[in-house]
Protein backbone atom coordinates (compact mmCIF):
# COMPACT_ATOMS: atom_id res chain seq x y z
CA UNK A 1 0.00 0.00 0.00
CA UNK A 2 1.03 3.18 -1.00
CA UNK A 3 4.11 2.04 -3.57
CA UNK A 4 3.79 1.89 -7.21
CA UNK A 5 4.27 -1.56 -9.24
CA UNK A 6 6.61 -1.32 -11.95
CA UNK A 7 6.02 -4.16 -14.44
CA UNK A 8 8.60 -4.48 -17.69
CA UNK A 9 7.05 -4.65 -20.80
CA UNK A 10 5.91 -7.74 -22.46
CA UNK A 11 6.30 -9.48 -18.88
CA UNK A 12 2.47 -9.41 -17.15
CA UNK A 13 -0.40 -11.11 -18.85
CA UNK A 14 -3.67 -12.91 -18.00
CA UNK A 15 -3.48 -16.51 -16.52
CA UNK A 16 -4.29 -18.86 -19.27
CA UNK A 17 -8.34 -19.57 -19.08
CA UNK A 18 -9.14 -16.04 -18.86
CA UNK A 19 -11.72 -14.28 -20.90
CA UNK A 20 -9.81 -11.19 -22.43
CA UNK A 21 -12.65 -9.74 -24.62
CA UNK A 22 -16.36 -10.68 -25.86
CA UNK A 23 -17.32 -9.43 -29.26
CA UNK A 24 -21.34 -10.48 -30.70
CA UNK A 25 -23.38 -9.67 -33.46
CA UNK A 26 -26.82 -10.63 -33.73
CA UNK A 27 -29.30 -11.25 -36.97
CA UNK A 28 -33.06 -11.32 -37.06
CA UNK A 29 -33.81 -10.89 -40.32
CA UNK A 30 -35.64 -13.15 -42.38
CA UNK A 31 -33.02 -15.57 -44.78
CA UNK A 32 -33.53 -18.69 -46.92
CA UNK A 33 -31.00 -20.70 -48.12
CA UNK A 34 -31.05 -23.46 -51.31
CA UNK A 35 -30.81 -27.20 -50.96
CA UNK A 36 -27.97 -27.97 -53.06
CA UNK A 37 -25.93 -29.84 -49.73
CA UNK A 38 -23.25 -27.10 -49.35
CA UNK A 39 -22.76 -24.00 -46.73
CA UNK A 40 -23.94 -21.03 -47.47
CA UNK A 41 -24.32 -17.81 -45.62
CA UNK A 42 -27.09 -16.88 -43.26
CA UNK A 43 -25.30 -13.14 -42.60
CA UNK A 44 -24.87 -14.90 -39.00
CA UNK A 45 -20.45 -13.72 -38.58
CA UNK A 46 -18.33 -11.68 -36.51
CA UNK A 47 -14.99 -10.46 -36.49
CA UNK A 48 -12.09 -10.20 -33.75
CA UNK A 49 -8.49 -9.82 -33.01
CA UNK A 50 -6.64 -11.78 -30.86
CA UNK A 51 -4.56 -9.94 -28.33
CA UNK A 52 -1.99 -13.26 -28.77
CA UNK A 53 -1.83 -15.93 -31.04
CA UNK A 54 -1.62 -18.32 -27.95
CA UNK A 55 -4.96 -17.00 -27.73
CA UNK A 56 -8.09 -19.35 -28.35
CA UNK A 57 -11.46 -18.67 -29.39
CA UNK A 58 -14.53 -19.52 -28.08
CA UNK A 59 -17.68 -19.71 -30.25
CA UNK A 60 -21.35 -19.78 -29.40
CA UNK A 61 -23.74 -19.69 -32.02
CA UNK A 62 -27.83 -20.16 -31.94
CA UNK A 63 -30.39 -19.73 -35.09
CA UNK A 64 -33.63 -20.71 -35.43
CA UNK A 65 -36.14 -21.06 -38.21
CA UNK A 66 -38.00 -23.47 -40.38
CA UNK A 67 -36.81 -26.00 -43.02
CA UNK A 68 -39.53 -26.52 -45.77
CA UNK A 69 -40.42 -29.92 -46.98
CA UNK A 70 -43.59 -31.76 -48.95
CA UNK A 71 -45.46 -34.38 -48.39
CA UNK A 72 -43.64 -37.36 -46.10
CA UNK A 73 -40.26 -36.49 -47.32
CA UNK A 74 -37.11 -36.22 -44.94
CA UNK A 75 -34.78 -33.47 -45.22
CA UNK A 76 -31.46 -32.95 -43.51
CA UNK A 77 -29.67 -29.68 -42.27
CA UNK A 78 -26.96 -29.16 -41.02
CA UNK A 79 -24.15 -26.06 -39.79
CA UNK A 80 -20.35 -25.24 -39.72
CA UNK A 81 -18.31 -22.87 -38.20
CA UNK A 82 -15.85 -21.01 -40.28
CA UNK A 83 -12.73 -18.81 -39.60
CA UNK A 84 -11.12 -16.60 -42.11
CA UNK A 85 -13.43 -18.45 -44.45
CA UNK A 86 -12.42 -22.43 -43.77
CA UNK A 87 -14.60 -24.86 -41.95
CA UNK A 88 -13.03 -25.52 -38.52
CA UNK A 89 -16.48 -26.98 -37.23
CA UNK A 90 -19.19 -29.30 -38.49
CA UNK A 91 -22.34 -29.80 -36.96
CA UNK A 92 -24.11 -33.36 -36.33
CA UNK A 93 -26.72 -33.34 -39.32
CA UNK A 94 -30.24 -32.72 -38.18
CA UNK A 95 -33.09 -34.50 -40.15
CA UNK A 96 -36.66 -33.43 -40.60
CA UNK A 97 -39.56 -35.49 -41.53
CA UNK A 98 -43.12 -33.65 -43.50
CA UNK A 99 -46.48 -35.11 -41.70
CA UNK A 100 -48.49 -35.56 -44.74
CA UNK A 101 -49.12 -32.21 -46.01
CA UNK A 102 -48.70 -30.96 -49.10
CA UNK A 103 -46.28 -28.82 -47.78
CA UNK A 104 -44.89 -29.13 -44.28
CA UNK A 105 -42.83 -26.48 -42.20
CA UNK A 106 -40.72 -28.01 -39.67
CA UNK A 107 -39.15 -26.15 -36.66
CA UNK A 108 -35.14 -26.20 -36.57
CA UNK A 109 -32.79 -25.07 -34.13
CA UNK A 110 -29.21 -25.26 -33.55
CA UNK A 111 -26.72 -24.49 -30.36
CA UNK A 112 -23.20 -24.70 -30.75
CA UNK A 113 -20.44 -24.10 -28.54
CA UNK A 114 -16.67 -24.79 -30.24
CA UNK A 115 -13.77 -23.85 -28.73
CA UNK A 116 -10.75 -22.97 -31.86
CA UNK A 117 -7.19 -22.15 -31.43
CA UNK A 118 -6.59 -19.90 -34.49
CA UNK A 119 -2.76 -18.84 -33.84
CA UNK A 120 -2.88 -15.48 -34.72
CA UNK A 121 -2.81 -12.20 -33.23
CA UNK A 122 -4.42 -10.45 -36.43
CA UNK A 123 -8.17 -9.77 -37.16
CA UNK A 124 -10.16 -12.88 -38.05
CA UNK A 125 -14.19 -13.19 -39.18
CA UNK A 126 -15.75 -16.61 -37.87
CA UNK A 127 -19.33 -17.10 -39.35
CA UNK A 128 -21.92 -19.71 -38.80
CA UNK A 129 -23.57 -20.88 -42.21
CA UNK A 130 -26.10 -23.58 -42.66
CA UNK A 131 -27.03 -26.06 -45.52
CA UNK A 132 -29.68 -28.47 -46.84
CA UNK A 133 -30.29 -31.59 -48.69
CA UNK A 134 -31.77 -31.74 -51.70
CA UNK A 135 -35.26 -32.85 -50.29
CA UNK A 136 -35.62 -29.72 -48.55
CA UNK A 137 -37.90 -26.68 -50.56
CA UNK A 138 -35.94 -24.10 -48.55
CA UNK A 139 -34.14 -23.12 -45.21
CA UNK A 140 -35.28 -20.14 -43.64
CA UNK A 141 -33.85 -18.45 -40.46
CA UNK A 142 -34.71 -15.91 -38.36
CA UNK A 143 -38.95 -16.15 -39.54
CA UNK A 144 -41.34 -14.75 -37.52
CA UNK A 145 -38.91 -12.47 -35.88
CA UNK A 146 -36.78 -14.52 -34.72
CA UNK A 147 -33.13 -13.77 -33.63
CA UNK A 148 -30.05 -15.33 -34.48
CA UNK A 149 -26.78 -14.77 -32.93
CA UNK A 150 -22.97 -15.58 -32.55
CA UNK A 151 -20.87 -14.42 -29.51
CA UNK A 152 -16.89 -14.84 -29.58
CA UNK A 153 -14.99 -14.82 -26.49
CA UNK A 154 -10.91 -14.61 -26.46
CA UNK A 155 -9.65 -16.83 -24.01
CA UNK A 156 -6.15 -16.60 -22.75
CA UNK A 157 -3.30 -19.31 -23.62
Amino acid sequence: IGQDLQVRSGEFGFPAGHVIQIVQNTYNTDISITRDGTYQSINLSQAITPTSDSSKILVFGQASGFARLDTTSTGEVGFGIFAGGSLVYESETISRTGDNSSTYYAPTYFSVNYLHSPSTDSEITYEIKGKGNSTLHTLTFNRDDSNSSIILLEISG
